[in-house]
């Protein structure tokens, strides 16, 4: 099969040609990115991969798949031009930062979102797939997102802390917690309020922590706690029932804790002509969320900034 990777602006498409290669065959890999030092890591990584000079020869070259990893600005126009070439599309995350890039995205998966895949890893993982919810017993669910974020001072990726590009912990980090939500309790939550602090780390644009509550039709509340100043990464779903609390921690199990291996099979099921595992409503709803986040989170830390300047 081939496999083509349209940028290489996070790890995850690093993780993502990885993980496809170790699914059984080995996978003709096509490559284009504009940093030469991105490129050149690729193919010492994968050495018979190939590089094309651009999107249009990457698409002449026939992919059965392609993974797209840009900002989530240029998303909607680069997977347009995937699917107007008849070609599956996987995009990491996050494929939309605000309600403008949304609704570029609604316009470019229209008529087509079968063929159209974004989400995170998270939803992939083994133990998402085995907690299940009695819904009638569930009276509130927390998510806890650990990921920092200081990693990002003078790296590769400092993009992903440019709020204009669409950076930020609220968006970056956030979309796991708003994907384990969706995975595990159901689509149909809303924003209905966010929090967010800046105290520890100056040096970025981003937000220390953020803490957004989310509400489902059916009136069930919900949380998301986002921390980006965090010694580790891990997640946490909590869930609160009738008879008492259950918890699923993730980056404990032995194999597989965060899901690499099952969006890989993803990616290749799309490839093979399969249709998306997540319809594109479902990811909208995230993506919808993760909007609501970062702009929630923009007003709030602009706030503290001008109640700090007045204090001095």
């Amino acid at each position: 099969m081939k496999v083509g990777f349209a940028g290489l602006v996070m790890s995850h498409a690093f993780s993502d040609a990885r993980n496809v290669q170790a699914c059984g065959a080995q996978h003709d890999l096509i490559v284009i990115d504009e940093d030469e030092a991105r490129i050149a890591r690729f193919l010492d990584e994968h050495p018979s991969a190939s590089r094309a000079e651009g999107l249009a020869e990457l698409l002449n070259q026939r992919p059965d798949v392609v993974v797209v990893t840009v900002p989530p600005a240029q998303v909607a126009a680069v997977v347009a031009t995937i699917l107007d070439a008849s070609i599956p599309v996987v995009v990491n995350k996050p494929a939309a930062a605000s309600f403008d890039q949304l609704a570029g995205l609604d316009r470019a998966v229209a008529g087509r979102s079968e063929q159209f895949l974004t989400s995170s890893v998270l939803r992939f993982a083994p133990a998402v797939d085995e907690f299940i919810v009695d819904r009638a017993e569930l009276l509130s669910v927390r998510v806890t997102v650990r990921h920092d974020v200081s990693w990002w001072i003078d790296s590769p990726s400092a993009w992903q802390d440019d709020r204009n590009l669409g950076g930020g912990t609220a968006v970056m980090m956030g979309v796991h917690g708003f994907e384990l939500l969706d995975a595990i309790v159901g689509p149909g939550f809303e924003v209905s309020w966010v929090s967010a602090s800046k105290r520890h780390l100056p040096l970025l644009q981003s937000e220390d922590v953020v803490i957004v509550g989310v509400e489902w039709r059916d009136g069930l509340a919900g949380t998301v706690e986002i921390l980006g100043h965090s010694d580790r990464e891990g997640y946490e779903v909590v869930l609160q029932e009738r008879s008492g609390t259950r918890r699923l921690s993730l980056g404990q199990q032995l194999h597989d804790s965060f899901g690499y291996d099952g969006f890989a099979m993803a990616i290749l099921s799309l490839g093979a002509g399969e249709t998306t595992p997540v319809a594109w409503s479902r990811s909208r709803g995230v993506l919808a969320a993760v909007a609501e986040a970062h702009r929630g989170a923009a007003v709030c830390t602009q706030r503290v900034s001008v109640d700090n300047h007045d204090r001095v």
